[in-house]
């Protein structure tokens, strides 16, 4: 909560100054803090397994409960896609 509070803080400031100094940069950059955070935001959601039936765990395998598994890596990179991230790397 105090970081939303923080980006709010943030992007009145910098509305301030876009209203003294006219620079259309601002705008760019208030939005990529608030993209920042929604995405923030949402990694405990889509890291919390807790609400994902048993027969995904049996279709990824027995170390699919396991964090930082091949499997349940497999697991979060399938949730990651489902939430349309543009981008997910996994790193061996």
């Amino acid at each position: 909560m105090s970081r939303r509070r923080e980006l709010d803080y943030l992007a009145e400031l910098e509305r301030e100054q876009k209203a003294a100094w006219g620079d259309p940069e601002i705008d760019s950059k208030i939005n990529q803090y608030e993209m920042a955070y929604r995405m923030q935001a949402s990694v405990p959601e889509v890291t919390d397994f807790s609400d994902e039936p048993d027969h995904i765990f049996d279709l990824y395998g027995p170390e699919s409960r396991i964090p930082g598994t091949y499997a349940a890596n497999c697991l979060l990179a399938r949730r990651l896609a489902e939430r349309d991230v543009p981008f997910i790397n996994y790193i061996i």
